[in-house]
C-alpha cells in the first residue's frame, strides 16, 4: 500500500521490547504524574497539568533518537537531559563502561544514542553540571565527554552528534508520563523530558529493584531534572512545569 509522507508509522513497528515495556507503563501512568506533581512542587515549582490530547501524539519510528531536553533542539525524538550521558547517569555507572551500557541499552530497545554540545560550552549544560560535580543525584564521572562522543559515534549501528546555537530561551519544561508518545511539537521556549522513558530506562536496567525501590529512583531523577534547570538558569531559571499526562 502507497503511504504518503505525512502518514504516521504504527508503534507496533517499533521494536518488540520497547513495546512490551510502554505496555508495562500504562498501569503506572498516573503513579508517575502524581509523583512528578510532588516532587516539583516540593521545589517550589509551579506546575500545570496540560492534555495530551493536544501535545502529544504516538511514538512512531521516526521518534527513535534519544535526544537532550535542550529547548534549542526541535528534532523528532524521545528528551533525557544529557541524552547518552542522561541514560548512563539513570543506570548508575559514570565510567566508560557505564557509557556502554548506556549504548547497548538503547540499541536493545531499538533506539539511537545522541550526545550534543553547543557553541558556547564544551558540552550540553546537563553534561557541564556533571563535569564540575554540581549536581547532587547523578553518580560521580570518571568518563570525559569527548570519550562518550566517541563512543556515541562508533556504536555498531552508530550513533548521532549535533551542536546546538544561540542560548537557552526556556521559559518552562514540558514533562510527558504518556507512555509511548512524544511531543506534536516542540516550541523553542521549553525544555522537554520524556518521564515514561525515565522509568522505562530505569526499569529495565535495574531489574533486581522492587516497586518502592523503582518509585525511589524515579524520584530521584526528577529531582536531578529539576536541579538541573535550576542551576542552568541559577536564580533567574525557569521554574514551571507543564506535565502531560
Amino acid at each position: 500500500m502507497h503511504m504518503t509522507k505525512e502518514s504516521p508509522i504504527q508503534i507496533d513497528t517499533l521494536n518488540p521490547t520497547l513495546i512490551s515495556a510502554i505496555e508495562q507503563l500504562r498501569s503506572r501512568q498516573e503513579s508517575l504524574a502524581q509523583i512528578a506533581i510532588d516532587v516539583f512542587q516540593e521545589r517550589q515549582w509551579k506546575v500545570k497539568i496540560v492534555p495530551k490530547d493536544a501535545t502529544v501524539r504516538k511514538m512512531t519510528t521516526q521518534d527513535r533518537d534519544v535526544l537532550c531536553g535542550d529547548d534549542r533542539d526541535i528534532d523528532p525524538g524521545i528528551n533525557i537531559f544529557g541524552a547518552t550521558l542522561g541514560v548512563q547517569e539513570l543506570i548508575g555507572d559514570g565510567s566508560a563502561g557505564g557509557t556502554m551500557k548506556a549504548i547497548q541499552l538503547l540499541k536493545s530497545l531499538g533506539l539511537i544514542p545522541t550526545m550534543h554540545t553547543d557553541e558556547v560550552n564544551h558540552g550540553c549544560g546537563q553534561d557541564n553540571l556533571s563535569n564540575q560535580g554540581e549536581l547532587s543525584y547523578t553518580p560521580e564521572r570518571t568518563v570525559p565527554t569527548d570519550e562518550i562522543v566517541g563512543l556515541v559515534l562508533t556504536a555498531q549501528p552508530a550513533g548521532k552528534y549535533k551542536r546546538l546555537y544561540g542560548g537557552h530561551a526556556a521559559t518552562s519544561v514540558q514533562m510527558n508520563v504518556a507512555p509511548g508518545t512524544v511531543p506534536i511539537e516542540k516550541p523553542k521556549d521549553q525544555f522537554r523530558v520524556t518521564a515514561w522513558a525515565i522509568t522505562l530506562i530505569q526499569q529495565l536496567s535495574h531489574p533486581e529493584e522492587n516497586e518502592t525501590e523503582l518509585e525511589e529512583l524515579y524520584i530521584k531523577a526528577l529531582n536531578s531534572t529539576a536541579e538541573t534547570v535550576e542551576k542552568l538558569g541559577r536564580s533567574a531559571g525557569p521554574r514551571n512545569l507543564q506535565l502531560v499526562q
